[in-house]
């Protein structure tokens, strides 16, 4: 007998755009596995000076929270679109700190 069950909805990525940095890929796996994101979608690419530490400043913007990575030598915005902003804002610092990136 086959259970009927309800289907998951998963977390999507934004198709305009599709590189990421080392630092923002790391930390985007790490987001589409949190309940209640909807979509991710990476940002620009800017080239900046050696860093020796991953950090990330996360900001809310309207609809979405505004992700600012910082990798070895790129700076990359990424955008998570979620239901309850302070909830993911929360989880997102809390794992990007486990994984070692520097959150302000």
């Amino acid at each position: 007998m086959k259970k009927n069950k309800p289907p998951v909805k998963k977390a999507r990525i934004a198709r305009s755009h599709l590189s990421y940095i080392p630092a923002a890929a790391e930390l985007r796996d790490l987001i589409l596995k949190m309940e209640g994101v909807t979509k991710v979608a990476a940002g620009i690419i800017n080239q900046c000076g050696n860093s020796d530490r991953k950090r990330v400043k996360i900001a809310e913007v309207s609809g979405a929270i505004l992700l600012k990575v910082r990798g070895s030598i790129a700076i990359q915005e990424v955008r998570v679109y979620v239901a309850d902003r302070q909830k993911a804002k929360r989880a997102i610092e809390e794992s990007a700190r486990a994984a070692g990136f520097l959150v302000k």
